[in-house]
């Protein structure tokens, strides 16, 4: 049986706690009895289709909010740290014709801020909808499917990968491949920039999300050939989370006053990344390394055999 989520008529926000504290934070359910037939790799297809088809090609309704409001305000609190990642990650591979990948590219929402910065571009990503769009925006770039985890892509081709909300939407054991895969494609002593959920998900049977606590996205990418450079925590919703506790109800995100606070929220972000307690993170924008030692490029070789790390969080 194909995977029947083309088929939902409906799809809400829940909120779960997260392993780090109390913050709230969404996470998108599916309503449909027959999803346990999908296998992950299907279902996270099958959500990222469906976004493309709802988003007509505007950039920031390709994220994964359905409210247009709350996935603008979202584009709006990632880019300024994003950006400021790039600046720095261009600054440091310096000069020359390098090569950049954005893994999860959807419909090109990084592609102005890479190639202002990276002399080559590709994007590859799960969903043939987003590709379509992707292709029919910037004719000028090249554009994969992601297919099985892997990317028809030479060895050792890009000084960067930039994956931005795109391992958390897949199945742990797909993430462990597709970092497998980055460590493949990209140069020794190349970078890779993560921008990943904090946290955990109640009901995996569900939700196509799939996060991790800090320590374990950075043990993850260190156990597919990375070394660890920096990391830096965010949270999307901080006003209207304190508004919504008091509340008691999100109904009200949908009113004049919820719109502004959430705006407030997207320009508030950026600028208390540094400074934002731990326990308040949601999403965490992770820098990596490629290892370049003969130690560690055996240990590369001997992944495939080790044993997947996984997320344990207390019940």
């Amino acid at each position: 049986m194909g995977c029947p989520i083309h088929n939902i008529i409906g799809i809400r926000s829940r909120h779960t706690r997260s392993a780090i504290g109390s913050k709230l934070r969404p996470v998108i359910d599916y309503h449909d009895e027959q999803l346990e037939y999908c296998d992950a790799s299907q279902a996270t297809e099958s959500f990222w289709d469906t976004k493309a088809e709802r988003s007509n090609g505007i950039t920031h309704l390709a994220v994964g909010e359905d409210d247009p409001w709350a996935s603008r305000c979202i584009d709006r609190a990632q880019r300024p740290i994003v950006r400021r990642a790039i600046k720095s990650i261009a600054d440091a591979l310096g000069q020359g014709e390098k090569r950049v990948l954005d893994l999860g590219c959807g419909v090109g929402r990084w592609i102005r801020d890479l190639t202002e910065r990276f002399a080559h571009y590709e994007g590859v990503d799960i969903s043939n909808a987003m590709l379509e769009i992707a292709r029919e925006k910037h004719p000028q770039h090249r554009f994969s499917k992601l297919e099985n985890m892997t990317v028809d892509i030479e060895d050792e081709f890009f000084d960067f990968v930039l994956s931005i909300a795109v391992l958390h939407h897949n199945s742990y054991d797909n993430q462990s491949k597709m970092l497998a895969e980055v460590n493949r494609v990209i140069r020794p002593g190349g970078e890779l920039l993560m921008f990943e959920a904090i946290g955990q998900s109640t009901d995996q049977s569900v939700a196509v999300f799939y996060p991790r606590s800090s320590a374990d996205w950075i043990a993850l990418a260190e156990q597919n050939g990375f070394e660890f450079v920096r990391k830096t925590g965010t949270a999307y919703y901080i006003l209207a989370d304190m508004v919504t506790r008091i509340i008691g109800s999100r109904s009200w995100l949908k009113t004049w006053l919820g719109r502004t606070c959430l705006w407030f929220d997207s320009i508030l972000t950026p600028l208390i990344s540094k400074v934002l307690p731990e326990r308040f993170h949601i999403r965490s924008l992770l820098r990596f390394r490629k290892v370049v030692s003969d130690r560690t490029a055996k240990g590369i070789e001997s992944l495939h055999s080790a044993e997947v790390v996984r997320p344990v969080y207390q019940s």
